[in-house]
């Protein structure tokens, strides 16, 4: 790599799509990113997010053209909304007199396992983030993509940048890589039911993991598991100033209990359990979040979903299924006992009660924010 007397190592930094508010968050963030890496002489990866809303607008416009689309023509589509954002933040770099380079996804070296939108890889190389890196100070790489086996473009589905990020850092060997979300780390309870707590101090990948696969506003599972196979940390941040620290995910911390309440996730009952495996199948491929209840069951969680589920399996000629309540998970490490309620105000009630039971974080632990993406010896 070019320059590499002086930059002495590579951050990795994703910023998620609440960060975008308004076109000129791209040139505010631009000159922050700058500056980090003129002061502290080191390279940056940044990953970015599509701004809020625009890959579910392209989802709806593509479904009002199309209510029978293909999966292939929305992992197609889906991901060009990451690629605008990539793309704005680049350009606002070069306005800012950065160095700076842009990759989409596709071209980053990243090898999605099937079905992609499940968010896993099956590879990551690192010869193209390091050509990027050759000429530039900061290279701009969009979420959320990859290709498959065939080389054909692919999308790991909904809020997988958190997966790039990791892959990135895995790529460049960073030891740590820095998440900026619209919370500053990672609640054990929604803080809306509890708000008096605070985000954890430490968290394990186990733990982490449960959490994102059923709903909790976190990260990704997939980029937690991939983290855990390289060893790498991963600091949950603020997005806005001072980019307050919060949940430092890694190898050394402890399980933690929680409570997982997600008001956009809700259970369909289906009169077999094949018909409810098969709607899990269509769902996923489509990059929507959807679980069984248990492996008898014939249940549905739909996770965190935006859309209209129901309706969209009515279009695509699918058993739409019934409503059957709102499911409330307690995680106690590897351990996950799930409840499900009538309705979304028992859920809340329930949410909050289980969560009074729960244990805080032990005091003794060591918290200590070492700065955005900085890595250790």
């Amino acid at each position: 790599m070019d320059d590499a007397g002086e930059f002495a190592d590579v951050g990795v930094m994703k910023f998620g799509g609440s960060t975008f508010m308004e076109v000129k968050d791209y040139l505010s963030l631009a000159a922050t990113l700058r500056t980090w890496s003129a002061e502290r002489r080191r390279k940056l990866v940044i990953v970015v997010s599509a701004m809020r809303g625009e890959t579910e607008r392209l989802r709806e416009t593509l479904t009002s053209l199309w209510p029978l689309h293909t999966a292939e023509t929305s992992q197609s589509l889906l991901p060009m909304a990451d690629s605008i954002s990539a793309h704005l933040l680049h350009a606002a770099l070069r306005q800012v007199g950065a160095r700076a380079a842009r990759l989409d996804g596709w071209e980053a070296g990243f090898v999605a396992a099937v079905p992609s939108s499940a968010g896993h890889l099956n590879a990551v190389s690192p010869i193209p983030l390091e050509r990027a890196l050759d000429g530039a100070d900061i290279v701009v790489l969009a979420g959320g993509q990859a290709v498959n086996e065939a080389g054909q473009h692919a999308w790991l589905g909904k809020n997988s940048s958190d997966v790039s990020a990791v892959a990135a850092a895995v790529a460049v060997g960073a030891r740590e890589c820095d998440i900026f979300s619209d919370v500053d780390g990672i609640y054990r309870v929604d803080p809306r039911l509890a708000p008096d707590s605070g985000p954890l101090p430490t968290l394990s990948y186990t733990t982490a993991a449960a959490m994102g696969r059923f709903g909790a506003k976190v990260l990704h599972p997939a980029a937690v598991e991939l983290a855990e196979r390289h060893r790498i940390r991963i600091r949950c941040r603020g997005n806005r100033l001072p980019y307050r620290s919060g949940t430092l995910i890694g190898p050394d911390a402890p399980d933690r209990a929680a409570v997982v309440f997600n008001d956009r996730s809700h259970v369909l009952r289906f009169e077999s359990r094949a018909i409810a495996s098969d709607v899990v199948r269509e769902l996923t491929e489509m990059g929507i979040g959807a679980m069984p209840c248990g492996a008898d069951d014939a249940r549905v969680v739909i996770v965190g979903e935006y859309q209209d589920v129901t309706a969209l399996l009515r279009r695509r000629m699918l058993p739409a299924g019934e409503a059957a309540g709102f499911p409330v998970v307690e995680v106690h490490g590897e351990s996950v006992h799930m409840e499900v309620l009538r309705s979304r105000d028992e859920a809340i009630r329930h949410a909050a009660e289980v969560h009074r039971g729960v244990p805080g974080p032990v005091a003794a632990e060591d918290t200590t924010d070492h700065g955005p993406s900085r890595t250790t010896p």
